[in-house]
């Protein structure tokens, strides 16, 4: 919990409470800002997961800048997406003390996929 209060700190949020979701490809946590939610993600994948099994070889934040550059561009044409938020220095994402990058996104509400529902 303390390493999302310390990716907070590079937005501009008023008083954020976070509550830990998952962790497997990325770290991620729900922000709840006021009357705002929030996606927090910190990009450093859980022991033992192979993001080479999704990604293959690329460079996480080349990947990254990609991901968060498509998700702008769908909300931007109106579908229903998450929304990248920029940090307080203008950027897509920040970098944290040990080099992980993070990255805020607009929640975007709805319900866990199970195996129920794939089937």
């Amino acid at each position: 919990m303390n390493k999302a209060l310390r990716a907070l700190k590079h937005y501009g949020l008023r008083n954020p409470q976070v509550r830990f979701i998952w962790h497997n490809e990325n770290e991620t946590y729900h922000v709840a800002d006021d009357a705002d939610e929030y996606l927090l993600r910190v990009h450093s994948p859980a022991e033992g997961f192979d993001l080479r099994l999704l990604y293959g070889d690329t460079i996480l934040e080349e990947r990254l800048g990609r991901e968060l550059l498509a998700l702008r561009t769908l909300s931007a044409k109106g579908f229903r997406a998450q929304t990248p938020i920029l940090t307080n220095q203008g950027a897509a994402y920040t970098l944290l003390e040990d080099c992980s990058p993070v990255s805020l996104l607009t929640w975007v509400a709805g319900k866990p996929l199970l195996d129920k529902h794939v089937y």
